[in-house]
């Protein structure tokens, strides 16, 4: 457990470091194309940038299933092992079983340790997880894997993802910039992470002789394993994406989005536009459920509570760092 929160202090700390300059960036962008939610809801893939501070932002892939890439057996495979794993962990999460509840707490007080980035990455499919979304010299719309869109022998234009974010409280170039350093960061972090959990999961093996007691630090450094593993495809996706603009990227405003942000959001832009600014929470309980019902992201809910649990911990420790003031009221409750 120390190893992991040692971890994923060093993320956070390596990518708030990465980012002091995003402040300097939150400015108006008036400029911005701005769509109705309809239209928003109909591209089958899109990145949504979330403010979590005034130098932090959170990244999601929404996709749709159906341009994901099921050709391939070993994407299959893995949703398989994922269900069957998914159904033994419920099983154990409803046993009446006093160990089997110590084991549930203990692992999720882990999973909640782990930095809230990795979220945001395993959200990118990797790039062999993912058609490509292309049009042909006739304009026609096709969805090619990976393979087939490399042998091409036809001209093909691939289609923009756009990146939705509130544009009235930041601009595209801080986007950019968190993308980079989200990629970057990620990379560095979950690489050595994975080989961390596979050199650890041999010393669990002697569990295994011990009769009628599961093999929980196997099954915790697998999970961990398989998790850093996403978390690494989706900052090499994310890094093609911004290298080879492959897909190239369109920067767009969900009606209604940026409002609710700027509602929250009451810092000065003096403020957050000084070198020496102070980082301070924005988003909140009540701003969250605003932005997953305005976007319709209901299954980003849990992961964004994270997110803002880890960074209000993260925050209070740092003594001349103090939440923003519309956030006091949560905070206060929190403590209570």
């Amino acid at each position: 457990m120390v190893g992991i929160m040692i971890g994923a202090r060093y993320l956070q700390n390596d990518f708030f470091l990465a980012t002091r300059g995003f402040a300097r960036h939150y400015t108006s962008n008036a400029n911005a194309t701005t769509v109705s939610v309809k239209e928003y809801l109909k591209e089958p893939a899109k990145l949504i940038a979330i403010p979590v501070t005034n130098k932090r932002i959170y990244i999601y892939h929404k996709h749709t299933s159906d341009i994901l890439n099921d050709s391939s057996r070993i994407i299959r495979f893995e949703r398989w092992i994922n269900k069957k794993s998914a159904r033994i962990w419920d099983k154990l999460n409803q046993s009446p079983k006093s160990y089997n509840k110590k084991i549930v707490s203990y692992v999720n007080r882990l999973l909640d340790n782990t930095p809230w980035t990795e979220n945001s990455l395993k959200s990118i499919p990797g790039e062999n997880y993912i058609l490509k979304r292309v049009t042909t010299s006739s304009d026609k719309e096709s969805h090619l894997t990976l393979a087939q869109f490399a042998r091409s022998q036809t001209p093909l234009t691939s289609k923009p993802l756009s990146v939705y974010y509130p544009s009235k409280s930041m601009t595209r170039d801080s986007v950019l910039l968190e993308l980079r350093k989200l990629c970057i960061a990620g990379m560095k972090y979950h690489k050595k992470q994975l080989w961390l959990c596979l050199l650890g999961l041999p010393l669990t093996l002697p569990v295994v002789l011990v009769p009628l007691i599961p093999n929980v630090p196997g099954f915790y450094l697998t999970y961990r394993a398989y998790s850093n593993f996403k978390a690494l495809l989706g900052a090499r996706h994310l890094q093609t994406i911004l290298d080879d603009q492959t897909p190239p990227l369109t920067f767009r405003d969900v009606k209604g989005y940026s409002e609710i942000v700027s509602e929250s959001n009451t810092i000065t832009d003096s403020e957050d536009q000084a070198s020496n600014s102070k980082e301070r929470l924005i988003l909140n309980e009540r701003l969250m459920s605003r932005i997953v019902d305005v976007l319709e992201i209901q299954e980003l809910k849990s992961d964004l509570e994270k997110v803002i649990r880890q960074e209000r911990k993260r925050l209070q420790l740092e003594p001349e760092t103090q939440p923003h003031p519309s956030h006091q009221d949560n905070v206060d409750t929190k403590r209570k």
